[in-house]
């Protein structure tokens, strides 16, 4: 527990990196961290929120390869069934639906 509550300063830091690389990094093992919060994941959602809205097509490409994962785990954390509605889970929808539209539109799509 007390390692998981270390961890969120640090995430925070590294989803707003300037440095492209360094956000893409974090992106790419973001889906390991979720699980090792597991139901308390719901935390991260803000930093998840972050790295959909990235403007790099790097970092969103990463991002959208590790969707499923992320998203398995957010929906557990949630206790999600088809008649819940969690404000912080759909919060992720629309940034979701314009990092695909992005990363689309970039060549290695």
């Amino acid at each position: 527990f007390k390692l998981t509550e270390k961890l969120i300063p640090v995430l925070k830091t590294l989803v707003s990196d300037p440095y492209w690389n360094v956000r893409r990094t974090i992106a790419h093992g973001f889906h390991e961290v979720v699980k090792l919060f597991g139901k308390r994941s719901q935390c991260l959602i803000h930093e998840y929120n972050k790295l959909l809205k990235d403007s790099n097509p790097e970092v969103l490409m990463v991002v959208i390869n590790n969707l499923q994962p992320v998203l398995e785990t957010f929906v557990k954390a949630y206790n999600l069934d088809h008649k819940t509605k969690q404000p912080g889970l759909l919060d992720i929808i629309q940034p979701l639906i314009i990092a695909e539209q992005m990363a689309s539109k970039c060549r290695q799509w």
